[in-house]
């Protein structure tokens, strides 16, 4: 949950990318930071980034 949260922030407050910003808090596969983002936040990365 820390590193969602984390990543939620990097999201919100800067300008890298998805891919970036799942390395930067810890995952090696796209994949399952993005499953782990949806199943905790019910929007996918990319949606909070719209935001």
């Amino acid at each position: 949950m820390l590193r969602i949260i984390r990543a939620m922030e990097l999201i919100k407050d800067t300008d890298l990318n998805i891919t970036e910003i799942a390395y930067e808090v810890g995952y090696s596969n796209i994949s399952a930071f993005s499953n782990n983002f949806q199943q905790l936040t019910n929007m996918r990365p990319s949606e909070l980034k719209i935001k």
